[in-house]
């Protein structure tokens, strides 16, 4: 469900999907949580050309170089997204689905950590069944 929708939205998301997954793999601190759904709505907002994200907010655009954040222009670009209805609706939504995005990278890599271990297990075996076989 959500994940895979963001995995196919335009690249500015899938970037900060990206940057988000790897964050994901311990608990996430509040302000990386706040950060990545600034991001997302950034990405929305210029989906929506007619919208110009808040100047408050210009350090949070993706691009190449990773940008260090002060925690007071987190909190400004999150005022500027206050005042407007429709900014602050999308990045509130991001925000409570972050955490559930989280758990769902953190599933994944479960998984995936599971399915190596299992398949180290089995190569040792077959190893020994034909060390075994052998003799």
């Amino acid at each position: 469900g959500n994940l895979n929708s963001f995995n196919q939205k335009p690249d500015c998301y899938k970037e900060v999907a990206a940057r988000l997954k790897l964050q994901c793999e311990d608990d996430i601190p509040e302000n990386d949580r706040i950060q990545a759904a600034i991001r997302f709505t950034l990405c929305e907002l210029s989906t929506a050309r007619a919208h110009s994200h808040p100047l408050e907010c210009a350090s949070f655009v993706i691009s190449e170089v990773e940008p260090s954040f002060e925690e007071e222009s987190t909190s400004s670009c999150v005022e500027a997204l206050s005042r407007s209805t429709q900014h602050w609706s999308s990045y509130s939504g991001y925000l409570r689905e972050i955490p559930q995005l989280c758990f769902a990278y953190r599933r994944w890599y479960d998984i995936d950590r599971a399915k190596g271990i299992y398949q180290n297990a089995t190569m040792e075996k077959l190893s020994l069944l034909k060390l075994l076989n052998e003799r």
